[in-house]
Protein backbone atom coordinates (compact mmCIF):
# COMPACT_ATOMS: atom_id res chain seq x y z
CA UNK A 1 0.00 0.00 0.00
CA UNK A 2 1.37 3.67 -0.94
CA UNK A 3 2.12 6.42 1.29
CA UNK A 4 -0.86 8.40 -0.16
CA UNK A 5 -3.60 5.33 0.10
CA UNK A 6 -2.11 4.84 3.89
CA UNK A 7 -3.07 8.31 4.63
CA UNK A 8 -6.25 9.05 2.72
CA UNK A 9 -8.29 7.54 5.21
CA UNK A 10 -6.48 9.90 7.91
CA UNK A 11 -7.13 12.71 5.65
CA UNK A 12 -10.72 12.07 5.52
CA UNK A 13 -11.21 11.69 9.05
CA UNK A 14 -9.41 15.42 9.54
CA UNK A 15 -11.52 16.87 7.50
CA UNK A 16 -14.23 15.18 8.82
CA UNK A 17 -13.37 16.38 12.60
CA UNK A 18 -12.90 20.40 10.41
CA UNK A 19 -16.37 20.29 9.40
CA UNK A 20 -18.01 18.88 12.72
CA UNK A 21 -15.95 21.82 14.17
CA UNK A 22 -16.71 24.60 11.85
CA UNK A 23 -20.41 23.57 12.17
CA UNK A 24 -20.23 23.83 16.03
CA UNK A 25 -18.42 27.33 15.72
CA UNK A 26 -14.80 26.17 16.50
CA UNK A 27 -11.75 25.03 14.23
CA UNK A 28 -11.32 21.90 15.00
CA UNK A 29 -8.21 22.11 12.29
CA UNK A 30 -5.75 23.15 15.35
CA UNK A 31 -5.92 23.59 19.28
CA UNK A 32 -3.55 24.99 21.41
CA UNK A 33 -3.79 24.06 25.37
CA UNK A 34 -4.75 27.03 27.96
CA UNK A 35 -8.49 27.01 28.05
CA UNK A 36 -9.44 26.48 32.10
CA UNK A 37 -11.93 23.94 32.49
CA UNK A 38 -12.97 23.82 36.18
CA UNK A 39 -15.19 21.74 38.54
CA UNK A 40 -18.01 22.72 39.96
CA UNK A 41 -19.76 19.76 41.16
CA UNK A 42 -20.18 16.17 41.23
CA UNK A 43 -22.08 13.77 42.55
CA UNK A 44 -19.74 12.29 44.83
CA UNK A 45 -20.99 9.24 46.32
CA UNK A 46 -23.89 7.59 44.63
CA UNK A 47 -26.17 4.39 45.09
CA UNK A 48 -26.95 2.08 42.61
CA UNK A 49 -30.00 3.22 40.85
CA UNK A 50 -28.99 6.78 42.19
CA UNK A 51 -28.38 10.42 39.86
CA UNK A 52 -24.92 12.06 38.74
CA UNK A 53 -24.79 15.51 38.43
CA UNK A 54 -21.90 16.96 37.00
CA UNK A 55 -21.18 20.86 37.04
CA UNK A 56 -18.25 22.25 35.03
CA UNK A 57 -16.99 25.94 34.45
CA UNK A 58 -15.06 27.39 31.35
CA UNK A 59 -15.37 30.54 29.07
CA UNK A 60 -18.61 31.35 27.62
CA UNK A 61 -18.86 30.41 23.87
CA UNK A 62 -16.68 27.26 24.15
CA UNK A 63 -18.13 23.80 23.59
CA UNK A 64 -17.67 21.14 25.51
CA UNK A 65 -18.61 17.27 25.63
CA UNK A 66 -17.09 14.08 27.22
CA UNK A 67 -17.45 10.69 27.97
CA UNK A 68 -17.62 8.62 31.32
CA UNK A 69 -17.08 4.68 32.15
CA UNK A 70 -19.72 2.31 31.00
CA UNK A 71 -21.88 0.14 33.17
CA UNK A 72 -20.40 -2.78 32.41
CA UNK A 73 -16.48 -2.00 31.46
CA UNK A 74 -13.81 0.72 32.30
CA UNK A 75 -14.21 2.04 29.16
CA UNK A 76 -14.92 5.64 28.19
CA UNK A 77 -18.07 4.43 26.38
CA UNK A 78 -20.83 6.22 27.56
CA UNK A 79 -20.51 9.89 25.64
CA UNK A 80 -21.77 12.74 27.68
CA UNK A 81 -23.34 14.87 24.62
CA UNK A 82 -22.06 18.49 23.78
CA UNK A 83 -23.07 21.42 25.58
CA UNK A 84 -22.28 25.65 24.18
CA UNK A 85 -21.50 27.68 27.37
CA UNK A 86 -23.27 30.22 27.94
CA UNK A 87 -23.15 33.29 29.69
CA UNK A 88 -22.78 31.64 33.10
CA UNK A 89 -19.68 29.88 31.91
CA UNK A 90 -21.79 26.38 32.94
CA UNK A 91 -22.23 22.84 31.60
CA UNK A 92 -24.43 20.76 32.93
CA UNK A 93 -24.74 16.80 32.82
CA UNK A 94 -26.94 14.39 34.91
CA UNK A 95 -27.33 10.70 34.38
CA UNK A 96 -28.52 8.10 36.69
CA UNK A 97 -26.93 4.81 37.46
CA UNK A 98 -28.04 1.26 36.89
CA UNK A 99 -29.27 -0.09 39.88
CA UNK A 100 -27.73 -3.94 41.06
CA UNK A 101 -24.34 -4.75 41.85
CA UNK A 102 -22.80 -3.29 38.75
CA UNK A 103 -21.05 -1.10 38.49
CA UNK A 104 -19.65 -0.71 42.03
CA UNK A 105 -17.13 1.27 43.12
CA UNK A 106 -15.26 4.34 41.68
CA UNK A 107 -16.03 5.70 37.85
CA UNK A 108 -14.36 8.29 35.97
CA UNK A 109 -15.91 11.28 33.84
CA UNK A 110 -13.74 13.04 31.33
CA UNK A 111 -14.41 16.66 29.46
CA UNK A 112 -12.88 18.45 26.75
CA UNK A 113 -14.17 22.01 25.71
CA UNK A 114 -12.72 23.82 22.81
CA UNK A 115 -13.19 27.75 22.08
CA UNK A 116 -11.16 28.91 19.11
CA UNK A 117 -7.92 27.71 18.80
CA UNK A 118 -7.84 27.12 23.00
CA UNK A 119 -8.35 23.92 24.21
CA UNK A 120 -8.78 21.92 28.09
CA UNK A 121 -10.26 19.16 29.59
CA UNK A 122 -10.31 17.99 32.86
CA UNK A 123 -11.23 14.58 34.49
CA UNK A 124 -13.21 14.02 37.58
CA UNK A 125 -14.70 10.95 39.83
CA UNK A 126 -17.72 9.58 41.14
CA UNK A 127 -17.94 6.56 43.56
CA UNK A 128 -20.99 4.47 43.46
CA UNK A 129 -21.95 2.67 46.34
Amino acid sequence: MGRSARSAPLRRAAEALTALGLFLGIDAAAHAEGLPVALVSITARVAPGGMVALVIRTEPGSVCSGQRQGHASDAFSVPLPPHRIGADGEARWQWSVLSGNRPIGVRRVHVSCARSDRSGSLETEFDVR
